[in-house]
């Protein structure tokens, strides 16, 4: 006969921990129970019919392949671009005024070959309808020239189709983008002193 020994005395932090909150009992939920019930049942179940168990394992392998898959599956490369809102439309001394483009520029090259060197008349917008014509540079460089002075601050979208503009290849994760025209501004550009011949006292 083994005799027992006194028991160990309680760990310090938890005779702490009793006298702040005093001794607590706890219960398990009504879910653990059921939940091994319920597994001890499958477990019969399939125990029963040595097709079930193959069932369900063949069951188990399949979802096992399909996370396997998922998780090494080849993700989708989106190129990136950027969209530069037109700058502050200039004059000459003449009034005459120079209306500066809109530009979007792609990471990699974007434009189907057959595009090049031509006006596009589908595929890409700007909301709202703004007059004018889109066309590529080249390859990543595409351009709208407006037919008309840009507005003063005003918000505009451009919405690329998502199938035909593209090269097949490229995959972008957002199709649109929004911009806003310069907000009006006047500066002095040049200054000259004038002297009337006829009178000399300054002015």
């Amino acid at each position: 006969m083994t005799l027992a020994g006194p028991p160990d005395p309680p760990h310090p932090f938890l005779n702490l921990i009793r006298r702040i909150i005093g001794d607590v009992q706890w219960k398990p939920p009504a879910w653990i129970p059921w939940t091994g019930i319920q597994l001890r049942k499958a477990d019969d179940w399939l125990r029963a019919d040595k097709r079930r168990s193959i069932t369900a394992l063949a069951a188990v392998a399949a979802m096992a392949a399909g996370s396997a898959w998922y998780l090494v599956r080849p993700r989708l490369h989106y190129v990136e671009y950027t969209v530069s809102a037109p700058a502050l439309t200039t004059y000459d001394d003449k009034g005459v005024p120079t209306i500066d483009t809109l530009k979007v520029e792609f990471k990699e090259p974007a434009a189907p070959l057959a595009s090049l060197d031509k006006r596009l008349t589908s595929g890409i917008k700007i909301s709202p309808t703004f007059a004018g014509k889109w066309n590529w540079l080249d390859d990543k460089h595409l351009q709208f020239t407006p037919a008309a002075d840009w507005p003063v601050d005003a918000s505009f979208t451009v919405k690329i189709g998502r199938k035909g503009f593209l090269t097949r290849t490229i995959e972008l994760e957002d199709y649109s983008v929004d911009f806003k025209t310069q907000p009006f501004s006047a500066k002095l550009s040049d200054q000259q002193f004038y002297q009337d011949p006829q009178n000399k006292t300054p002015r």
